[in-house]
């Protein structure tokens, strides 16, 4: 859910400019979700949990360092 309202801002943003942030910002998530499945040493089942969390984790960094390129 929380990587639809990205995409849905994301389509704001001019296209040349999209494509970069968008796999910039997958690139992260799925970095900061192998390093929670890491943390837990790779125990199955925790697989969307661990992605919802980067996400939540991404959006907060964003917001709290990008605030004007997060609302654009």
């Amino acid at each position: 859910m929380l990587f639809r309202l990205l995409e849905e801002e994301l389509d704001l943003m001019p296209a040349e400019v999209q494509g970069p942030v968008q796999d910039s910002r997958r690139e992260a998530i799925e970095r900061r979700a192998y390093l929670l499945a890491e943390n837990r040493g790779f125990a199955p089942g925790h697989e969307l949990e661990d992605w919802l969390t980067a996400e939540r984790q991404r959006m907060a960094f964003e917001r709290a360092f990008h605030p004007v390129t997060y609302w654009l």
